[in-house]
């Protein structure tokens, strides 16, 4: 079993003050939220190089996503990218990806969905990025 006695940053960017507050909902207690409004606040963070994982909302931040993402995703030590919508279809998913997001989750959340989501981009980044993100294996 892994050690899930450390906790793994999580960034969510959303302009929504509802969005921070539904993710921290279902947040299991190993994650820990940290809150910007927008890409100024993601670019601090990444600065820091201990940001394994981005929250992104593609809803209150429209059409922002599309610039951002590419700009985040593709960074040496690049933290995963995962967007979220209350519109997450096909054909979100499949921009998201080809724009380098690493999942898109669906609004409103669902606990086991962003628990598994979030579970695995850690994993991901932790494998790629071994001595740069210090954090946990998160079950």
């Amino acid at each position: 079993m892994p050690n899930t006695s450390k906790t793994a940053a999580v960034l969510s960017v959303s302009s929504d003050p509802a969005h921070h507050a539904d993710l921290e909902r279902v947040l299991d207690p190993q994650w820990r939220l940290q809150i910007c409004a927008g890409f100024a606040g993601v670019m601090d963070a990444l600065r820091s190089g201990q940001l394994p994982l981005v929250i992104y909302d593609c809803d209150s931040l429209r059409g922002s996503w599309r610039s951002v993402l590419p700009k985040v995703a593709f960074r040496t030590n690049a933290p995963a990218m995962i967007m979220t919508s209350r519109l997450a279809d096909a054909s979100l998913w499949a921009e998201a990806l080809n724009l380098g997001a690493w999942d898109v989750l669906a609004k409103p959340f669902d606990a086991a969905e962003v628990s598994r989501v979030l579970a695995s981009a850690l994993d991901h980044v932790n494998r790629l990025f071994p001595t740069h993100h210090q954090t946990a294996a998160v079950a």
